[in-house]
This record gives C-alpha cells, sequence and structure tokens, in this order.
C-alpha cells in the first residue's frame, strides 16, 4: 500500500528543487501569446509565477475558454500586450492585473466579470476604451471610462482616451486613486 503522507512531500522537494511552483507544475500548456511567449493558467486562474521565470507574452492575447480568473499582477508589466480577449466565464479581474500594461489598447469586459480589484488598469497608457457587455450586472462605461453598476465608484478612465474633457456624473461617491493616471489630454469637471 502507497503511503500518501511519504509520497506528497516528495513530489514537494522535486518541485521545489526544480525551480517550479506547484502550480507552475501543473499548469496548462496551451496559453501562447500572438507575439511571442506565454500566460500561465492553472485550475482556470490566470497567475504571475514565483520566483520562476516571469510572464512574457506580446502581441494579442486570448485567454484559454476555461478562465475565470485573473490572478494578481498577471499581466503587470507587459508593456508588449496590444489587445486581449477575456473569456464568457471569467469572473475576477485581480488587484494590477494589468498595471503598467502600456500597449494595451482596449479592453472588453464580459458579462460575467462579478469582480475587478485595485488598479488594476493603472499605468496603461496606450489605453483607448473600455467596453462592457450591457448585460453586466456589475460594471458599466460611462463617456469611456469604467464604473461599477450604479455609477457610484468610478473605477478607471482610459489613459490614451482623445477626448480632452470629462465630467464626473452625479451620484460619484468614489473614485479610484489611479482613476486618470497617465490621461494627459484631460481636463476633468464635476456637476453641480
Amino acid at each position: 500500500m502507497i503511503s500518501w503522507k511519504r509520497v506528497i512531500p516528495s513530489v514537494l522537494v522535486v518541485f521545489m528543487l526544480s525551480g517550479l511552483t506547484v502550480p507552475q507544475a501543473f499548469a496548462d500548456s496551451d496559453t501562447s501569446c500572438s507575439g511571442s511567449g506565454k500566460y500561465y493558467l492553472s485550475n482556470g486562474v490566470v497567475f504571475r509565477p514565483s520566483p520562476a521565470p516571469p510572464v512574457q507574452c506580446s502581441g494579442e492575447v486570448v485567454l484559454d475558454t476555461s478562465v475565470v480568473q485573473i490572478g494578481a499582477n498577471a499581466f503587470r508589466g507587459l508593456y508588449g500586450i496590444t489587445k486581449i480577449t477575456l473569456p464568457e466565464r471569467l469572473t475576477t479581474i485581480s488587484s494590477f492585473a494589468f498595471t503598467g500594461a502600456r500597449s494595451l489598447a482596449a479592453i472588453s469586459i464580459p458579462a460575467s466579470v462579478t469582480s475587478i480589484g485595485t488598479n488594476v488598469f493603472s499605468g496603461t497608457s496606450s489605453l483607448q476604451s473600455f467596453v462592457v457587455a450591457s448585460s453586466n450586472m456589475n460594471y458599466s462605461v460611462v463617456n469611456g471610462a469604467l464604473f461599477n453598476k450604479n455609477q457610484s465608484v468610478l473605477i478607471a478612465y482610459p489613459a490614451a482616451n482623445p477626448q480632452t474633457s470629462f465630467t464626473i456624473p452625479n451620484g460619484v461617491t468614489t473614485i479610484s486613486s489611479t482613476a486618470f493616471l497617465g490621461a494627459t489630454n484631460l481636463s476633468i469637471r464635476t456637476r453641480r
């Protein structure tokens, strides 16, 4: 009879000696990007490996249909990503997921997304627009900016949006600390 108490620690030691974390060792293999590189996916979660090699991805990224969560920092600092296609099963975009992805020009958020973390889009200096599925029950877009559904929280404004003015809608009670980061074309007004 196999003693699992002995086998499991041995397997973990092999992973550690090989420089892989347990999620990396079981990462799905079909996760390539159109330009170059690949992203890491395990059990429906896109993640950034640690301490193994960083994610290196460029061009268009079409996330696997099994993805339900984009983990914290998953695509952080990947300046070569120009477009990302999010699957219809995605529910969570964790904090800092796309921070510093400075070539990302547009993103469409599917109806299934129920949670977007903090600073997800800060430093995305080429981002021109957000699109949110009209059937999304949690998020919306107003004049190019990403809001929660009832538009009381302004989450992010696309830094490369060509508009020169933006009026914050009545009812906004919270503005993310990085909502307008890099939006150099813009003068902001509030309604009275």
